[in-house]
């Protein structure tokens, strides 16, 4: 078994990974007053053309703050507002589907956001 396998394992163990998902990675976003301002580096990147739904979920602190899509060339856009806290019976789900995939590249936290948060990423093809 891999280091990264094990990884894996251990946090699914740890971690109620929800039925129907994946485990990605893990993200950041820090508190930023004006909307669409970048808050965290890309949550996800190479799995963005395979995964279409995602869910996050907080390992510390809750709030608020808009996922945005990252297209080469610096055309980014607000995609919508997301709500994490450490109540999983609440948590929010959001999805792709309906996006342009030429030229993504990725998800990340931007402003307004609420609160310093840490989380996990799942994804469902």
């Amino acid at each position: 078994m891999t280091q990264q396998q094990a990884f894996k394992e251990e946090l699914t163990a740890d971690v109620q990974v929800p039925p129907g998902y994946t485990y990605l990675s893990s993200g950041r976003c820090d508190v930023k007053g004006k909307e669409g301002e970048r808050a965290g580096a890309n949550f996800v990147e190479a799995q963005i053309q395979q995964y279409k739904s995602f869910i996050l979920r907080t390992t510390a602190g809750a709030g608020t703050f808009m996922v945005r899509l990252d297209y080469s060339g610096g055309s980014d856009k607000n995609l919508q507002y997301v709500s994490i806290d450490d109540s999983y019976s609440t948590q929010e789900t959001f999805n792709i589907r309906s996006v342009s995939m030429s030229n993504l590249r990725g998800l990340f936290a931007a402003g307004k956001s609420s609160a310093n948060l840490s989380f996990y990423v799942f994804g469902k093809a």
